[in-house]
């Protein structure tokens, strides 16, 4: 008798201890699930994911050339996991978030930015932790691990070449003065990746002074500004609409001009750099999911590999851009890269914006 009782009360308390476990598991707050280590990680993450059974990633890729592929290969590897993405400049999506925020109904659980400075400036994203960090190297993630970098990219001078032969192209910011070029010019509207991207560019390389200066002349070049992203007004270049887009994505016209479109291009020396960076958002309702897709994106055989095989500069470490972008990329070109700090960028990105506004306004 007394045997039998023994044994039952060993295994209530058994059952006690594994619904203590479980309970446990299911009751991490997001602040746990963000900064989970160790060994059951994985687990815990897939999980915790199966049963959210989605995730909303707000992005600023192209859709077609590689944030679907990348959403796709996820989807893949988690086919539990439901992707809801929206695509739309980083700013934007930023102020959506802060929105949602501020009204207590998040939709949004990973954000992308191509503007560091305002990124961490929207105070939309929390700190998190994964093992893949420390392979992303302390460049590519942000000050309290509030983001990292999915890629690094840069811009240059496109041209139309059926309009503009290439020897006869501007090569430098100073050839777009040439005379033969006005009314011939165009740019973004976009102030991460447009036209306040080189006014910032300009400003840090060659002091307020002699950008002004610079920029003022132009002006009287006439150069349209145009809205929306680089990449559509490159494709209006593409169009033959204008012969000459500045301030273009070099990989957007390595991607074209592999395609056969009639454009080509150049980057300016040192390089016009960004990086495209993206994290957790505060308080997101799938934060499981939302884990599994951070990592995947760091993951040099995941997201970074297919960033890579989509011909896009991978931020990966280990991973080096396919030899068809040789060209654009600066290391491999000898061309120098000014890259601003999220400090630097928070200040020129205001100065810049007013500038804009004086100038070409």
């Amino acid at each position: 008798m007394a045997t039998g009782f023994s044994r039952i009360r060993n295994i209530a308390a058994l059952a006690l201890v594994a619904m203590g476990v479980c309970a446990s598991a299911q009751a991490l707050t997001f602040e746990e699930v963000a900064n989970l280590q160790g060994p059951d990680r994985q687990k815990i993450l897939e999980e915790g994911a199966k049963k959210e059974g989605k995730v909303t990633f707000y992005h600023t890729m192209i859709v077609d050339q590689v944030g679907q592929p990348i959403i796709d290969g996820f989807q893949k590897k988690y086919p539990f996991v439901k992707v809801e993405s929206i695509r739309a400049a980083g700013q934007q999506l930023l102020q959506r978030i802060m929105l949602e925020q501020q009204a207590r109904s998040i939709f949004a659980d990973v954000v992308m930015a191509d503007n560091v400075s305002s990124f961490q400036n929207a105070n939309v994203a929390a700190p998190f932790n994964s093992p893949l960090l420390a392979e992303m190297g302390e460049q590519n993630v942000g000050p309290g691990r509030i983001w990292v970098a999915q890629r690094n990219s840069w811009q240059g001078i496109a041209w139309n070449t059926s309009m503009v032969k290439d020897a006869e192209a501007p090569k430098t910011w100073e050839d777009l003065l040439d005379p033969k070029w006005k009314d011939k010019l165009t740019w973004s509207d976009s102030s991460e990746t447009g036209n306040v991207r080189v006014i910032m560019h300009l400003t840090r390389l060659w002091g307020e002074e002699k950008a002004v200066a610079y920029l003022k002349r132009l002006a009287a070049q006439n150069i349209k500004i145009l809205p929306g992203s680089v990449r559509a007004v490159l494709d209006q270049v593409i169009a033959g609409e204008f012969p000459i887009g500045v301030s273009m994505s070099m990989h957007h016209i390595a991607l074209s001009k592999a395609m056969g479109a009639p454009v080509n291009g150049i980057a300016t020396d040192p390089v016009i750099s960004k990086s495209t960076v993206y994290g957790l958002v505060k308080g997101a309702p799938h934060p499981h999911a939302a884990m599994l897709l951070i990592d995947y994106m760091m993951d040099k055989d995941g997201g970074q590999a297919i960033l890579r095989d989509r011909q896009y500069p991978p931020g990966h470490p280990a991973l080096k851009a396919s030899p068809e972008l040789d060209w654009i990329v600066p290391a491999r070109s000898g061309k120098k890269e000014l890259v601003l700090t999220a400090e630097e960028e928070e200040k020129l990105l205001v100065r810049g914006a007013e500038l804009n506004r004086e100038i070409f306004r």
